[in-house]
Formats: structure tokens, C-alpha cells, sequence
């Protein structure tokens, strides 16, 4: 079932993702693939069969174009896809949602944390690192979460 979420999650940003890597230069598919997966810990290790429909697609929008190499040496020509004008346009709209979205999950996540704070402390009738002479193992550990994720 999660498999199912994160794949959701993942297709959502792959159009920004791909236009990012594309903002400062010129790449080929396989490139892209390559420095999708180096720059995200392989979170996003995508197949050709992913990344093309996606690059056809923003293509038919006129957010890239693409651009054969000629063959050089032993090399075959390469499609090299590059962003336009409005594919530029469209990335900085695509950040200024994702900005906006990452803002509402934060506020969100804080409100959940003072929550399970606020219900810790119920639980244990007072503040819990007086109760126990030194700070509760759990609210350390929602502690460092929450420092990590900030």
C-alpha cells in the first residue's frame, strides 16, 4: 500500500524535477535518468519507459525541444532535449506551488507536533524532563525528527 502512495508522490514532481535538470544545460535522456537518480539517493531511479512519455509530453507543451547530435568519432547521434522560454516560465510556476505546498505541510507537521507534545505531557500529568530527571526518550526522538525535517 505505501509503494502505491509514494509512487503518486513521486509522478507529481517528475515534470519539475526534469525541468530542473534541464535548466542549465542541454542532456539526453540517459543523462538525465543518470543525474536523476545520483542527485535523489536513487529515490528517483526511473526507467525509459517513465522518462520519455514525460519529455514527449512537456515537448507537445513547448517546455523543451529536442536537438539530434551529429555522430562524432564512434559516437551515435544522441536526441538532446533542452528547455524553452516557457519551459523556464513554467518551472519557477511548478516551484512557487511546490513552495506553497511544502509551507501547508509544514505548518501542518507543527501543528501535529504540538499536538503529540501537548498529549505527552497529559500523559505523563507534567512536563517530562522534570518528571524523569532528564529529557523522555520518545519526545527526544519526535525532537530530532522534527530539527531533521525543518
Amino acid at each position: 500500500m505505501q509503494e502505491k502512495y509514494e509512487r503518486q508522490m513521486k509522478k507529481g514532481v517528475l515534470d519539475m524535477l526534469v525541468l530542473r535538470l534541464l535548466e542549465e544545460e542541454r542532456k539526453y535522456g540517459y543523462q538525465l535518468i543518470t543525474e536523476l537518480r545520483e542527485k535523489s539517493d536513487d529515490i528517483f531511479s526511473l526507467k525509459e519507459g517513465t522518462l520519455y512519455p514525460i519529455l514527449y509530453r512537456l515537448e507537445d507543451e513547448g517546455l523543451v525541444e529536442s536537438k539530434w547530435s551529429e555522430a562524432e568519432n564512434k559516437q551515435l547521434p544522441r536526441k538532446y532535449y533542452l528547455m524553452t522560454d516557457k519551459g523556464r516560465q513554467a518551472l519557477e510556476e511548478m516551484y512557487q506551488s511546490w513552495q506553497q505546498m511544502r509551507g501547508s505541510y509544514t505548518r501542518y507537521a507543527g501543528c501535529l507536533y504540538v499536538c503529540i507534545r501537548y498529549l505527552h505531557c497529559i500523559f505523563h500529568g507534567n512536563l517530562c524532563p522534570g518528571r524523569h530527571g532528564g529529557a523522555c526518550k520518545w519526545m527526544v526522538a519526535i525532537d530530532s525528527y522534527v530539527e531533521r525535517t525543518a
